[in-house]
This record gives structure tokens, sequence and C-alpha cells, in this order.
């Protein structure tokens, strides 16, 4: 069970940065310098045609892609706003009685939001919370019972607990009596969602240890605490963490989704468990499950509709949700409890949120996309499945890591915990339904992800997976604007051992730089392969020139310098520069292809890198141990490159830039170094915006941002398309790819520095450009799929 508590590592695995140019198409860097034999290969842009005519152009692409880019405020859903908490939430109830939000957080405070004031219909009361319980921390479950509020909470190594808050006077209508607990009562290891039944006056908490807590509330609630010192009357053992357990209070069934040991999300059942004769008022039933339904991997968290017996359970590690027949398994009929779901893929960790509205639709939180996925389940229920989507469902935005969910039938509104962003999301439920109004409108997409790297020297796309399957794609045939013959002009070979590859390509040598890494070891090396007899027209011979070349562990990012015909290569293991001379190991001669010739050794956890020729400087990002630094290198290479690395084991110097940079760009003709602040996902990323004429290898006095402005969640890679100066960066946990325009956002001219944003798949994690056809294609590894547009619409 992933618990919000933060973004997820994005950026320890290798996924490849394309900055795609022609004669030697360089990962991290590019550059605008005309094409010469040996140099830099960019064709400078072509000529500007009449303004007439430019303009026409310029307002046909920009109708074309309004529906696709959000405005610069960012993207939000119609009918959406946010009541800012100023915490990490974490969990949420909305009490319909008094209309009331309580969203409990990380850091021990829980807010009071007037929601009956707050909603899609009146915004008089969302400007903040209206006041505050001082609460546990890393409060993850939360659940209302006459006017008493129980918060369980716990962390790793300690034993958790539930906290009882007397809410008689603590709610949108009166707010005097918001306090501390009231009284708490200990629970062994991490309690983990709760539920109660009102009929019998019992909360079953799950736990991410093997079993469910059973409470007695008659007398441990607003108006008598008198037996909160014994108010666990029950245990009921269960396997593989047990967590946020489902109520049927007509059949007297408990569903709880099983996590997996620990709640690690290997879990893939949900526990049938029988409460007849397990609640407050009688614990002689409380045994061990007789029966459990099948999920997928990773159940976290369930929602029952009851009209259709219906039991819909979300798979964090599958990114799907289960569909359960439960008419004929519930704790006293267990005679069809033995089906196989069906699963409807999600978005990317869908794993604390999910709500069915009045008119029958579902929505699900993808806690690392920002997003709600949504689907009708009038066809998609227990006995009807002909309906349920095989491929991702339509999604609603759905800002700052949405996490838990709740409904209010009576104004239509969707709540939702936004842990990063840490507020509340207001959302209305009416979007995204038959009419597709306010769905988020994706670009168009290609099945596979075969365009990674465009060397124009040989029209070729590459593209490797993570089995060394690779593909070549004529760049000729296959473009923005004629997607659909991609797949038809594709071939199909593969390279030996290579796993998960990044590509940089030298026209000049007629050589592709392969990095591959072993998914067992993490042990990294470089292949090169022969661009003469491996293309998308000539492919006799796709197996590499030389025996791969041993890197340590942990590669991270390859990245070429045509000037000096150099490949650099970041490391984690040893937070090393490698430096391998391209001069003597390429497709022609192979005499320095057994190892690097030099390395330049840094600290911490390197990632990014970008290559100046300009100013002879190699920068390289370091993200820190937990996502915690803001470090950039700046290497010089005069003495560091493929003929002489005299200079390598200098000191470099170094300047800071926004959290956890990872991703890198410098655009030559602007003088600019764009460092992508990933912030691990916690908050919106940031774009730095440097002058690599003051901020470089020979001095960084002048290493202040021009410009630093916000973007989409975990900016991960970027790539550039030097002709029409636009920048598109892959925001890795918001379904998004953040469209720059340099020529308006760069180091001397700062008036376009803003986040606009084009709607794709989940975890963009590749941006590949074709200057020559004006082709992006944005790949978004959850979907598998590849998302394109013209750059000129950018």
């Amino acid at each position: 069970m992933q618990r919000r508590t933060g973004g997820r590592v994005a950026g320890i695995i290798t996924i490849t940065i394309a900055v795609l140019v022609a004669g030697g198409a360089v990962a991290g860097q590019a550059d605008a310098a005309p094409a010469r034999p040996g140099g830099p290969a960019i064709t400078a842009p072509p000529t500007t045609p009449a303004r007439s005519t430019a303009a026409r152009l310029r307002n046909t692409r920009q109708r074309a892609l309004e529906r696709h880019v959000a405005s610069p405020q960012g993207p939000s859903a119609r009918g959406a706003r946010s009541v800012p908490l100023g915490t990490s939430t974490q969990s949420l109830t909305v009490d319909a009685q008094t209309g009331t939000a309580y969203v409990s957080s990380d850091e021990g405070t829980i807010s009071v939001v007037d929601v009956a004031h707050c909603n899609i219909r009146r915004a008089s009361s969302c400007a903040g919370p209206i006041a505050e319980l001082t609460g546990p921390a890393e409060a993850i479950g939360v659940a209302v019972y006459r006017k008493t509020l129980y918060v369980t909470s716990g962390v790793s190594g300690t034993d958790g607990a539930v906290s009882v808050y007397d809410i008689t006077h603590c709610h949108a209508g009166d707010v005097a009596g918001c306090g501390a607990a009231v009284a708490t009562v200990p629970l062994a290891d991490i309690p983990t969602g709760a539920t109660v039944d009102s009929s019998t006056g019992t909360l079953f908490v799950g736990n991410t240890a093997d079993h469910i807590d059973v409470l007695a509330l008659a007398s441990c609630r607003a108006a008598d605490v008198s037996g909160c010192g014994s108010t666990v009357v029950g245990s009921i053992p269960a396997t593989d963490g047990p967590v946020y357990p489902t109520l049927d209070a007509r059949t007297r069934t408990l569903y709880v989704p099983a996590n997996g040991p620990g709640a690690d999300a290997s879990g893939d059942s949900v526990h049938v468990i029988d409460i007849r004769h397990c609640h407050a008022g009688d614990t002689s039933g409380c045994a061990a499950p007789e029966a459990s339904l099948s999920a997928d991997t990773g159940a976290v968290f369930s929602l029952l509709d009851q009209r259709t017996g219906t039991l819909y359970v979300e798979n964090q590690s599958a990114t799907s949700v289960s569909i359960l027949d439960v008419r004929r398994c519930t704790g006293s009929q267990q005679a069809g409890c033995a089906q196989t779901p069906v699963d409807v893929p999600v978005g990317d960790n869908p794993s604390g949120g999910i709500i069915e509205t009045v008119d029958g639709r579902l929505f699900i939180a993808n806690s690392d996309s920002d997003t709600l996925s949504t689907f009708n389940t009038r066809w998609c229920r227990a006995g009807v499945t002909s309906g349920c989507p095989t491929s991702p469902p339509p999604t609603v935005r759905a800002d700052g890591a949405p996490f838990s969910l709740d409904y209010d039938p009576a104004t239509g509104t969707i709540f939702t915990v936004e842990h990063s962003g840490k507020a509340l999301g207001v959302l209305d439920a009416n979007l995204c339904g038959p009419s597709g109004r306010g769905c988020r409108h994706l670009l168009p997409s290609i099945a596979g992800n075969q365009e990674q790297l465009a060397d124009q020297g040989v029209h070729t796309w590459y593209g490797v997976d993570d089995d060394g399957n690779l593909t070549l794609t004529d760049t000729r045939v296959c473009t923005a604007k004629h997607a659909a013959r991609c797949a038809s002009a594709a071939v199909h070979t593969s390279v030996p051992n290579t796993s998960g590859g990044q590509l940089v390509a030298d026209d000049s040598t007629h050589s592709l730089y392969l990095i591959q890494t072993d998914q067992d070891t993490f042990r990294g090396s470089l292949v090169v392969l022969d661009t003469r007899t491996c293309n998308a027209r000539v492919h006799t011979d796709c197996s590499p020139v030389a025996a791969p070349m041993p890197l340590p562990n942990y590669t991270a990012v390859i990245a070429f310098d045509p000037s000096t015909h150099t490949v650099y290569v970041t490391t984690q293991d040893d937070s090393t520069l490698q430096v391998i001379d391209g001069t003597r190991c390429n497709a022609i001669t192979q005499t320095a292809c057994s190892a690097p010739v030099g390395q330049a050794p840094l600290d911490g956890n390197v990632y990014g890198v970008a290559v100046d020729p300009s100013s002879r400087t190699v920068y390289v990002s370091e993200f820190g141990s937990d996502f915690d630094d803001d470090v950039v290198y700046a290497v010089d290479s005069t003495h560091c490159k493929a003929t002489d690395v005299t200079g390598c084991g200098q000191t470099p110097k170094q300047f800071t830039s926004g959290l956890a940079p990872l991703g890198m760009v410098v655009d030559r003709a602007h003088h600019t170094l764009y460092v992508l602040a990933n912030a691990g996902g916690d908050h919106e990323g940031q774009i730095d915006v440097f002058d690599t004429r003051t901020c470089n290898a020979r001095g960084t006095g002048g290493c202040t941002p021009a410009a630093a402005f916000d973007v989409g969640r975990a900016p991960f890679v970027a790539g550039l398309d030097p002709v029409t100066h636009h920048l598109f960066v892959a925001d890795f946990e918001h379904a998004a790819v953040t469209v720059i325009n340099t020529r308006q956002c760069n180091a001397t001219r700062t008036t376009g520095c803003r986040d606009r944003q084009v709607e794709i798949g989940d975890t963009p994690g590749q941006v590949a450009i074709d200057p020559a056809t004006h082709s992006a294609f944005l790949l978004a590894a959850h979907y598998n799929r590849s998302y394109y547009l013209d750059t000129r619409l950018g």
C-alpha cells in the first residue's frame, strides 16, 4: 500500500532524454549552428515565409492546438477549484449532515472545511479551512459517527492509534469546539483505513500487519469517552496487509483488500469476512476469513455498489480496477467467490480514492498522474461487463497528487485530497459524462515507443524497449503529420542484452551509441552500431561493432558533444561523469572501445547531462539521496574530452537550481540552459533558466536564474526543436508536457516564461523530436503510447 508520502522516485530509472538534431542526434543538448562536416549538424532555421502566410498558418495551428493546451495559469478541469490547506493532505471524509469535510494530514493537523459553502455551486468558503483540529501525524484514515470523528494514524516501527474527536461544536455551522482529541485508543502496528457499522456501533480498522481491529463505540464517542480504554473488543486475523475495509451492512460482510505483506502492494486478493457475530456486541465469530476474491496486484481500496452487487477494487501496482460480482460472495455465502475479475486499466498509482455518482459513473484517483479516470458502471458491473473499458478510459484533471476522494450528491461535487498540492480539490461530478464535456483532450497517439531518437543522416527514428527490441522507422514516412504510417514504416530487430536503452548518434562517423542496462544487476555498458547497415532502409547488420564497453553501475543519461566527438555518460553508483572517445570508438574504428578514456569525479546522485560546446561546459545535475539537493556541476570540457582527459580530475564549479534537478537542455541559439527541478513530485516542478555565457565552467558568478517558473509535477526530461524554438518538457507525474517558446523565454528575454501544457497519457518519460519534419513524439510509458504533434503548434 503506497500511502501518499511524496512523489515517487522519478528519475532513478533509465529513460531516454532526446533532443534530436541533424547530423549529430544529441541527448540533453541542442545546437542551432549551421551544419558542417565533423561539427554540429543542425540546420539553420528556414527563411521566414511572407507575413500574411505565416500569420495564417500560425492562426490555423493555434486553433488546432487550443483544445490541447491549457491556460498559462495551469490545466484545471472546468468547474474545478481548490481550497488551500497548507498541509500534506492524506485522507478525507465529508459529513453530509453538517456540510463539513475533515481532511487529515502528515503534519499533525486536521483541516475543517465548510463544503456547504464551498462546492461547485458556491465558493464563499473556499479561501481555506474554517478551523483546524490538533491531530496525529501521519493520519491515514478518517470516519464520522454520531458527532465523533475517528482518525487512524501510525508510522513504520511504532504502534499506531485511533484519535477520537468531539465534533458536536466543530463543523461548518459551529467551530467553537474544535480542539484536541478527547481520547486516544492505542492500536498495534499501523492502522490503515476505517469503516463504521452504525447499526452495531462498531469501528473496523484495517492494518498493515495481519489483523483487523474491532472497536466498540458506545462509550468511546463524543457523548461518552469513558470506555475508550477498553474499546478494542476483538481482532480479526487476516493475512497480507488487510487495509481500507469496506462494509456491506445488508449482508453483514466486510470486504478488505489484501495489499501484500506489510502492505507492500504485492497482494492481489480481497478478504471476505462474515461479521454477523463479529461486532461491538458479539465477537464470538471474529475468525479468519473463510473466503477471498481474486483481484489484481496491489489491491488497496474498494467500493461497493449495493444496487448491483458489484465490488470495485483499486489495484495500485497493476494500475487497474477489478470488477467483482459479490451477489453470491458474502460472509454467509461463498458459492460465487471463485471468479475471475474483469480488470479495467486506469491511470498511474490508483491507491486510495474511488467514488460512484448518482448517475452511475465511477471516478478513480490516479495519484501519480494528477487525474481521475472515469467510466459508466451501467455497462460495467456484476453480470454486465460488455461495456467495461479495455483501454484506459477518459480522465479528468485533478491536480496535486489526488489521493482520497469523497462525493456530495446534493451538490454534485467530488472532493479530492491534493497531497502534494496541500489542498482540497473541488470538482464537478458532471464532468466527462456522455457528452465528453470536461474530459481531458489528449493529443493523438499511436501504440509503441519506436520514436526515441531521430537521426537525420540516415532518416531513421531509433527506439529500443526493455527487452532489447530495436525499432527502425523511416522519418520521411513517420511524421507527426502522418503518424498513422509509423507502424507500417517500422522495422524490428534486436540488440542482445540491451534493456531500457538511451541513444545518441554521430553522423560523421555513422555511429549510434546505445546504453544498455542489466535489469538484475543494474550494470551498465555502451554499445556502438553502424548506422550505414542499421537504419530504416538498410538493416543488414544491427550487431554491435565491438564488444560492449563496461560502465559503472546505474548508468543514468548519455550526451554527445559533436564539436569534439565526445560521448558523456553519468553514472550514479560512483557519482561520475564517464568520458568516451568518439574519435576512436565508432563505427569506423574501435581502438578505444574497451573502456572510457577518463572520468570526472563528482558527488551525490548525479543524473542529467547537457553539453554547451560554445562555453566548453558539460552541465551535470545532482538531485540528492532523497530528491533533496539542488546542485548543478559545470565541468570544464577543455581538458575533459575525447582527445584530452588531463583536466577531468579537477574540482568542477557548481551552482544551485531548484530542488532535485534532473533533465537539462542547452539552447545554443539563445545561450540558455534550462534545468528541470523535479522536486521528487512532492509539489509542482520548476524550470530554471540560466545564461550559459555567464554561468559555465569558467565562472558561476552569473548563475542567478534569469527566470524560474512552475510547471507540472515531476518534470523529468525535455526536448528542443531548434528550428521552431519550442522546448517540450515531460511532466512525469502530471500526464502532460509543458511547451515553452524559447524565443520568449531564455537567458535575455523572460516575458514568455510561463506554463502552457499539452495533455497526454500517464508518466511521460521520453521526448523525441525531428526538426526536419517538425515532429515531436512524446512517449507515455504507462500507456505504452507515443503522443505526437507538429512542433510548429507549440
